[in-house]
């Protein structure tokens, strides 16, 4: 059986009575947390949602970064039918020079429509079709890889590592197209199958900086010492649009995103905790880094 690596989603939910100024700081004090305990990522999620702490993830990335060594820190994703590729790409191109080898640029599409779409970055509401997704997507790439007409500064530095996440067949061919990173998301209630990344990898295309396909599955569960224990957890859950599926005790969730990695043919899991409270969280990670076997940080004495 393969080595798995995970990764960790932050949606940044926040559950009533909590403020959103305190779970801003779970994220801060998460992802030290998580690098120490072995996992491979670190993404912040976008949302603009009331329920939701933050809706600009790449503000927080400098700061996450800061305070770890080696995690990989990035967003899942900046929704880029809401804003220009060109800010974007200027953003990802300087934390890529402070922090290099260690950004990860997850991008989706976004959907914009009235007051939100008029009122963020790009002042437009452009219809968020398979065709516009693409095209902004293009005009990313080329802004980061420097090849664009009036690149973004810094000049001089290679692009950060680019995902694109989604859960159908449209993003995972604009991905293959173009020859980023793929992330298939699994917490939808609807989502395709394994042979989606059969085709990803099939039809991928090797471009500047990733000659061969990379992807990874996404899922959401909550992880307790006991099954019992978890589903107390996924009771108190209230996003009805990101579906737990990976529920039990360490060795149950550690069976099931093993299973799931081997069914879709991958080597890494980001999981989404379905806890809200900074003590269930920081134990989900305890639990499910001593149920897989990752390498521990070796902290300084």
């Amino acid at each position: 059986m393969r080595n798995l690596n995970v990764g960790l989603l932050d949606l940044a939910w926040v559950q009533p009575p909590r403020a959103h100024v305190d779970v801003i700081h779970d994220s801060i004090e998460l992802a030290p947390h998580a690098e120490a305990l072995g996992f491979s990522r670190y993404w912040l999620a976008e949302h603009h949602s009331p329920w939701v702490a933050h809706a600009s993830p790449e503000v927080l990335l400098p700061l996450l970064a800061g305070l770890t060594t080696r995690i990989r820190v990035g967003t899942a994703g900046v929704l880029l039918g809401y804003y220009s590729p060109y800010k974007v790409a200027a953003n990802f191109r300087l934390l890529e020079a402070l922090f290099p080898g260690r950004i990860d640029l997850g991008i989706a599409r976004g959907k914009p429509d009235g007051d939100l779409g008029t009122a963020l970055l790009d002042g437009r509401a452009e219809p968020a079709g398979t065709t516009e997704h693409a095209v902004r997507v293009d005009s990313l790439l080329a802004a980061l890889s420097g090849t664009s007409t009036d690149a973004p500064s810094p000049q001089r530095v290679r692009p950060p590592e680019v995902w694109l996440l989604g859960s159908s067949r449209e993003s995972m061919r604009i991905a293959a197209q173009r020859g980023t990173a793929f992330s298939l998301s699994l917490f939808f209630r609807q989502w395709v199958g394994p042979d989606v990344l059969s085709e990803y990898r099939a039809e991928f295309t090797a471009r500047d900086g990733l000659q061969e396909p990379r992807c990874n599955i996404a899922v959401a569960g909550a992880c307790a010492e006991t099954s019992f224990e978890a589903h107390r957890v996924l009771a108190r859950y209230s996003n009805e649009f990101m579906l737990p599926t990976v529920v039990g005790s360490p060795d149950e969730c550690a069976e099931q995103l093993r299973e799931l990695a081997n069914q879709f043919g991958v080597d890494e899991v980001v999981f989404m905790d379905a806890a809200s409270a900074l003590d269930e969280r920081k134990r989900t990670c305890d639990l499910l880094s001593e149920a897989l076997g990752l390498e521990r940080l070796e902290l300084a004495a």
